[in-house]
């Protein structure tokens, strides 16, 4: 379900046709009918605030960890003419 929610989060933010309400349901495997969780979060959802900040946090520190490719400098450094020549 967090995976989901992430994946639905990313799905908002890249295509404006996309929003909130978000629902999750879980059935449980075999049961068709009866779901065990369902749940509705609105747009001024605390928990999908909260959930979107920390993904964000993580992705920026993942990507400040990768190697930067061989014929570039640091992403997250400024471009200069230097830069540009090397």
């Amino acid at each position: 379900a967090l995976a989901a929610l992430v994946s639905m989060d990313s799905t908002i933010k890249s295509n404006l046709t996309v929003g909130p309400p978000v629902e999750v349901t879980i059935f449980q495997a075999g049961e068709a009918v009866q779901d065990i969780f369902h749940q509705k979060f609105e747009e001024d959802s605390d928990y999908l605030r909260d959930m979107r900040t920390a993904w964000e946090r993580s992705l920026y520190e993942s990507f400040k960890q990768l190697p930067p490719i061989t014929w570039s400098t640091p992403w997250d450094q400024p471009i200069n003419e230097q830069n540009i020549n090397n």
